[in-house]
């Protein structure tokens, strides 16, 4: 008992929530481990590249979320079913064509679907309780435990908000330098599919890349172009290339040539960032204007009247 902490001692049940969610992970993750190993033997090579996960946190999280993704989504069939028969579709579909589209404009992050990830949210929330528990147990607020759960819930959809926030930026910033490269390359007596091949190449690793290297693969298996453009405008959600996409489309369907068209977008596009970066400088003083106010006058103030009450107020 003198090797115990005197804390553990007062409030046993910390220890024994911590040894209970310790022992409860350590199978948990023996059985994901297991169930993983099971489903590689039936898997292909891109189903196996599907499974390896880049961050470490989310191999953890995963392994813990992927046996109720396989829960989620064997009702989420069930649904589909009824919802097919009855035409009603219930909130868990409705959730999970929400999830699936934003994962979808953020491409997939580290290989997790619509189903692994409302797992990953349960999983999230479960810890989030159990952190709110312990807060509880240590400083007893009321509050705490649903602050945290509430928390837990939520985490996982601002992560995957801010990834597609992040992910359409980058795709508006490489957009007009993209497009100034495909008119050169289209320009220069280039066909647009293998145009587009090398400014894919040329951007190395990005946003737009990846979506230009899915563009294209839709394309050799045989979708028609405008079909497939279409399809990327809708995954990306992006207005600039929605609108690069409805001129490019347009210009196949009349038979114009595509050097001027795309000219004219890039220019458009710069155009366009150019008054909302004027915009954004006419918004900065008001948005200057509350922290003036609430943090930077009162301190002006201070400093300036403190000296003179002290002096003529208090007689100091």
């Amino acid at each position: 008992m003198n090797d115990i902490p005197q804390f553990l001692i007062e409030r046993p049940a910390i220890m024994y929530g911590a040894c209970g969610l310790s022992i409860g992970m350590f199978l948990w993750s023996f059985y994901s481990i297991y169930q993983d190993i099971r489903g590689r033997f039936g898997a292909g090579v891109a189903d196996i590249k599907k499974q390896e996960f880049s961050s470490p946190l989310f191999r953890v999280c995963v392994t813990f979320a992927r046996p109720l993704g396989e829960a989620v989504a064997s009702f989420a069939r069930r649904s589909e079913e009824h919802h097919q028969l009855t035409g009603q579709q219930s909130f868990l579909l409705i959730f999970r064509k929400g999830v699936d589209a934003e994962l979808r404009a953020a491409s997939y992050p580290e290989g997790i679907n619509a189903e692994e990830f409302i797992g990953l949210i349960f999983i999230s929330s479960i810890a989030g309780f159990c952190m709110g528990y312990l807060a509880y147990i240590m400083y007893p607020v009321m509050l705490i435990v649903p602050v945290f759960g509430i928390a837990g819930i939520f985490l996982p959809r601002i992560w995957l908000s801010d990834l597609v926030k992040r992910r359409r930026k980058a795709i508006r910033k490489a957009l007009p330098y993209a497009l100034d490269l495909l008119t050169l390359a289209v320009e220069s007596g280039l066909d647009f599919t293998t145009a587009l091949q090398r400014i894919a190449d040329r951007l190395g690793n990005t946003p737009l890349a990846t979506e230009f290297h899915v563009l294209l693969r839709e394309i050799q298996m045989g979708k028609i172009r405008s079909d497939a453009l279409r399809d990327m405008a809708d995954r990306v959600s992006v207005h600039d290339l929605t609108s690069v996409v409805s001129a490019l489309t347009q210009t196949d369907e009349l038979g114009a040539p595509l050097g001027p068209v795309l000219r004219i977008q890039s220019e458009f596009i710069r155009l366009r960032r150019a008054q909302e970066a004027e915009e954004a400088a006419m918004k900065a003083p008001v948005k200057l204007l509350f922290p003036l106010v609430v943090f930077i006058f009162p301190t002006a103030f201070i400093m300036i009247l403190g000296p003179l009450f002290l002096k003529y107020g208090l007689g100091v």
